[in-house]
């Protein structure tokens, strides 16, 4: 701003009032389109007669800087030199207050390339010599995955020993000073840990994240945890899960023949271990082992069977021949006469009928059959399969 001219100045304090005065000679603030700009700083020498009871308060919330002060503080030596280019570091040269400098960064700094070294693993390989080793920091891989103790060993800057022999083809690779050659495991090989605390081999134990692709476990829930599958016979990626893809292969099934293989389907069944007749992926149905039942009666010896007839009521029976040509016997006669007499003596006698009998039985005896036993069937029971006593939990298999 500008305009104007400045004659007199004056001081208030907190409440207002104006505590001291002064004047100037005429000072005129141009305005900046008047081809001039300056800034105005007045020095002001005020006398007071009580010294105790002003107290100067500066508010830290107003700022004046003077064009001089603001040029000064841009040339001061704090400030990083001007002559760099693009790409450039800046570095410290000394512990003067401008010694720095402006330097490519191949010399500012130490750049090393990763040297990787590979090799193709023969059968029942071990033992792997690293032809060129230049700096510490190397990380180990088998067709891809990442290796680490135990399962190798170092035995010098140049040689390390696999715990298990290659099954040949495998293709080695030793990267020299990937950053996360030394970041991922920095106590995997810790005993005892540092501090107290767990190593990270410890720690991967605890969370299951050191169980190798392919082991099988039983859960409680209904879905997989992380880094798990649940082992349902399905299709999954290779190129997905390479890890599981290497460790079983397609022992359960070959997927699509390309691109996918099939997870174990435990689903319903139970789990046997293999044998040098029973290998792993073979499934066997549900079997009852041959086997026979025994049964026999009581031999009772020999003995006869008694019974009786039905009740037949209130009944006579006829004889079965007569003596007389009467018909008036005390308890009846056939009505005709014409029936043999005792001896074949004549033909012209009537049957006689016997008194009623009450309501009875005829007992009935059966011939004695021997010692002998009887047949006994035995009738099938229980259910459509053979198990025992279970509890039903998810069968899952560790992905990678």
């Amino acid at each position: 701003h500008g305009g104007f001219v400045v004659r007199e100045l004056g001081l208030f304090d907190i409440d207002g009032d104006l505590i001291a005065y002064g004047n100037y000679p005429d000072i005129y603030k141009a305005l900046p389109a008047e081809g001039t700009a300056q800034d105005l700083a007045f020095k002001t020498t005020i006398q007071v007669a009580a010294t105790a009871d002003v107290t100067l308060v500066v508010d830290a919330n107003v700022i004046a800087a003077t064009r001089a002060w603001v040029k000064a503080e841009d040339d001061a030596d704090n400030h990083l030199p001007s002559d760099g280019t693009i790409g450039q570091t800046v570095v410290k040269t000394g512990n003067g207050e401008k010694d720095y400098e402006w330097q490519d960064p191949t010399e500012a700094n130490v750049v090393v390339n990763a040297v990787t070294e590979e090799q193709a693993l023969a059968a029942s390989q071990t033992v792997i010599n690293l032809a060129t080793v230049t700096t510490v920091g190397t990380a180990y891989y088998i067709d891809g995955n990442r290796m680490y103790p135990p399962a190798y060993t170092v035995n010098s800057s140049t040689q390390i020993t696999l715990t298990d022999p290659a099954a040949g083809g495998e293709e080695f690779l030793a990267v020299q000073n990937e950053p996360n050659s030394q970041i991922k495991a920095p106590q995997i090989e810790m005993d005892p840990p540092i501090g107290g605390h767990p190593s990270i081999q410890q720690l991967l134990e605890r969370l299951h994240l050191s169980d190798p692709a392919g082991r099988t476990e039983d859960f409680a829930g209904t879905t997989p945890p992380g880094g798990w599958l649940f082992c349902d016979g399905s299709e999954v990626s290779r190129t997905q899960y390479p890890a599981l893809f290497t460790a079983i292969g397609t022992l359960w099934g070959d997927g699509d023949g390309s691109t996918t293989f099939n997870l174990p389907d435990l689903r319903n069944d139970f789990r046997r271990g293999c044998s040098d007749t029973r290998s792993v992926g073979d499934s066997e149905s549900d079997q009852i082992k041959s086997h026979s039942h025994s049964a026999s009666s009581e031999d009772s010896g020999a003995h006869t069977h008694g019974g009786r007839s039905s009740d037949s009521g209130a009944h006579k029976h006829r004889s079965g021949w007569g003596e007389s040509n009467r018909s008036d016997a005390p308890f009846g006669a056939t009505s005709g006469s014409g029936h043999r007499g005792s001896g074949d003596s004549d033909w012209d006698n009537y049957l006689y009928y016997t008194d009623t009998a009450q309501p009875h039985f005829h007992w009935l005896i059966i011939n004695q059959a021997g010692s002998h036993s009887h047949p006994i069937n035995i009738e099938p029971t229980g259910g459509d399969e053979t198990r025992p006593r279970n509890k039903v939990l998810m069968p899952i298999i560790r992905a990678y």
